[in-house]
């Protein structure tokens, strides 16, 4: 019976269109067509009727919107068309969700309304996509217990009893945490180990400011750069989705010092050829398939040739664990010795002469990293 289609699919986005109706049984100048559109608003002007008398037009308060005074049309055989130009779709307040189009003919005789036909469209509008929005934490080190800020602007009207879900990634834990928006009256729960969701108890307009406090969050135990948290806001359900943002929220912790390190020799002769031991207590547990770089100072240390005795994870001997040198002195431990989660390692290397004189040495430099970025 009906026929049209939309071409901008935005929230709440105006289309004129042109109404195309074929019923299937004829229509009489008592008729009327009933357009009811659930949440949609409907307006119709006036302009070029193609059945002669311009009909008459009530949006009623549900926004259902009737058309009467049809000029009667075709015979049980060969109905007609009605085509409505200027006809004036609103799409709905919220994408992803269709909403049903019904349009029905009908005769009122008397007080009685006699149904012709029926047909229904569905028309389902577009999510838009939060382009401003950011996120600041108070503490970027590794694992710490820190506060995050979020913020980001609304493109469409949130009512009350809408929602908002922020969504983190599993890298980053919220047990224990707690959350508020400012200025906005809202109820803020955390849900779960990695979600937030906020319900509103006022209307929030378009191009409104929101900012997320996030308390007792926990930082990713790896310093590599997390996925997108994500924001999205639902007008009345969870199908209802209005406005979503879920790329460019990204947390990257920042390196740790380590907790303590000790560096031993089985010499300590000026010159001599000896056996080094490096224990090192990590602040946090170094993750399996890490991989661990020291640097010797050559401006301490006469250019040797290392090899490695050991390799240790906690008290275990780790076999077959390899080391590169390069120049001028750096050793290098493959992701591939780091077999287990630990908090501590021990590397025995030998051939390593001892400085040429009693003055102390420069420090060693130890790095550990995952994933490529430094721990």
């Amino acid at each position: 019976m009906a026929n049209f289609a939309i071409s901008n699919t935005a929230i709440s986005a105006n289309n004129i269109l042109t109404l195309s109706l074929q019923p299937t049984n004829p229509i009489s100048a008592a008729s009327y067509l009933r357009i009811n559109p659930s949440i949609l608003r409907l307006t119709y002007l006036y302009n070029n009727y193609n059945q002669g008398t311009q009909p008459s037009q009530n949006p009623t308060t549900d926004g259902t919107l009737l058309i009467g005074n049809l000029t009667g049309t075709g015979t049980a055989s060969s109905p007609g068309y009605l085509v409505l130009n200027n006809f004036t779709l609103t799409n709905p307040p919220y994408g992803n969700k269709p909403v049903t189009v019904t349009f029905t003919t009908a005769n009122l005789v008397g007080n009685t309304h006699y149904l012709i036909d029926s047909s229904s469209v569905s028309i389902t509008a577009t999510p838009s996509t939060i382009t401003s929005g950011g996120i600041s934490v108070t503490n970027t080190s590794l694992n710490a217990i820190t506060t995050y800020n979020i913020w980001f602007i609304t493109v469409n009207t949130l009512v009350v009893s809408s929602f908002i879900i922020v969504s983190f990634p599993s890298t980053i834990s919220l047990v224990g945490s707690t959350c508020s928006l400012a200025n906005i009256n809202s109820l803020c729960t955390v849900t779960n180990a990695t979600a937030i969701n906020i319900v509103l108890n006022t209307v929030v307009s378009g191009n409104t400011n929101i900012s997320i406090t996030i308390s007792s969050v926990t930082n990713p135990v790896t310093t590599t750069p997390t996925s997108s948290i994500s924001i999205v806001t639902y007008y009345n359900d969870i199908d209802s989705v209005v406005d979503m943002l879920t790329t460019g929220l990204i947390v990257t912790a920042t390196p740790v010092q380590l907790k303590a390190a000790t560096l031993t020799s089985s010499s300590y002769l000026v010159g001599q050829t000896s056996t080094y031991t490096l224990a090192i207590n990590m602040t946090n547990t170094l993750p399996s398939n890490s991989a661990l770089t020291i640097t010797i100072p050559p401006t301490s240390f006469p250019l040797s040739t290392v090899t490695l005795n050991a390799f240790y994870i906690g008290t275990t001997l780790i076999s077959g664990c390899a080391m590169t040198q390069s120049a001028p002195m750096v050793l290098k431990l493959a992701s591939s010795c780091f077999t287990t989660a630990s908090t501590y390692i021990k590397l025995v290397v030998n051939s390593l002469s001892n400085p040429l004189s009693t003055k102390p040495s420069d420090s060693w430099q130890i790095q550990t990293a995952y994933n490529g970025y430094e721990m």
